[in-house]
């Protein structure tokens, strides 16, 4: 199979680029999660702040009224003031809104990526955990995400917040079965307990092979760095 391998962001630092950067690809859906949500939130900002800094448009989906307008400008740094009014941002207050957020996006030109942040919160405020009418809601929902990307050949990204079963010792994700088998990409963020904003990024699954490096940064409102490892 191919795999389209022209990256639609530029994200800093050039470490977490190197990782992250090269599977935000065209056509493709990707999901975020760890079972914290702040790293999840500013790796989420840094994704759109990358399509930006790519030379195009991002739409930030605000779904539990993440989005700081701050820190995307710390993220955009000197490049802040004339390219900041690309990124296009747009409350999700459940999953019955995504659907006409999409609608919207597919009369936008120049759009490289849209992450919606976060896909545990639209679900949350969609009824009942596991029930038949929330999963046929995602599953519908999942369907225009992957009608849009392949039209508009963008990225979408998603957070979502994860567990592990203290029986198993697997990690599961909330949307389960339906939402992992329908996304391209899966990467784990987890937060660097030692390090304030640090985190650790690992891509677990993609069609890029090899799989990248895993990769510790820090992303606060002073901006992205990378952290040594040792």
């Amino acid at each position: 199979m191919h795999v389209e391998t022209s990256t639609l962001v530029r994200l800093s630092p050039r470490q977490l680029d190197a990782t992250l950067g090269t599977v935000i690809l065209p056509q493709q859906v990707s999901l975020i999660h760890g079972p914290d949500r702040a790293p999840l939130t500013l790796v989420a900002h840094a994704i759109a702040a990358g399509g930006v800094l790519a030379g195009g448009r991002s739409v930030f989906l605000d779904s539990g009224g993440n989005y700081s307008p701050n820190l995307i400008r710390a993220l955009l740094g000197t490049e802040a003031t004339e390219s900041v009014g690309r990124m296009v941002v747009a409350p999700v207050f459940g999953l019955p809104d995504v659907p006409t957020a999409l609608e919207g996006i597919h009369g936008m030109d120049d759009v490289r990526v849209v992450v919606l942040d976060s896909l545990t919160g639209a679900l949350n405020l969609s009824g009942d955990s596991g029930s038949k009418k929330r999963q046929r809601a995602l599953f519908r929902v999942l369907e225009l995400i992957r009608e849009l990307v392949l039209k508009k050949a963008i990225h979408f990204v998603m957070t979502d917040y994860s567990s592990r079963d203290w029986k198993t010792g697997q990690v599961r994700i909330i949307g389960g079965n339906v939402l992992a088998h329908s996304i391209d990409t899966s990467v784990y963020c987890s937060a660097i307990r030692t390090i304030e904003d640090g985190i650790l990024v690992s891509v677990e699954r993609s069609p890029v092979i090899p799989l990248p490096d895993s990769v510790a940064i820090k992303i606060g409102f002073r901006g992205a760095r990378s952290l040594k490892r040792r």
